[in-house]
């Protein structure tokens, strides 16, 4: 079950008519208002990104510190040759 949270910050935004149409159409098939829907659909967008970015980053920092140590070592190469 869901859990349900109070909505309390609000925010404008402007669609296009096809999109507020589709999302009418979409919200009245599941008893739901718009708003609830655009809600819903922000949310889950917004934890999507904010799971994908927290993804590349554990992506890079792995990336790092397995490539990292014969990076260091190949700069010290460079350094030291003639």
């Amino acid at each position: 079950m869901a859990i349900k949270q109070k909505r309390d910050k609000g925010l404008k935004i402007l669609m296009t008519e096809a999109t507020h149409s589709r999302l009418v159409a979409l919200s009245e098939s599941l008893g739901q208002s718009p708003a609830t829907l655009a809600s819903m659909a922000v949310s889950e967008y917004v934890a999507r990104l904010t799971a994908n970015s927290a993804m590349g980053a554990q992506a890079v920092k792995a990336m790092v510190d397995h490539i990292g140590p014969a990076f260091v070592d190949q700069m010290k190469l460079m350094a030291e040759s003639p």
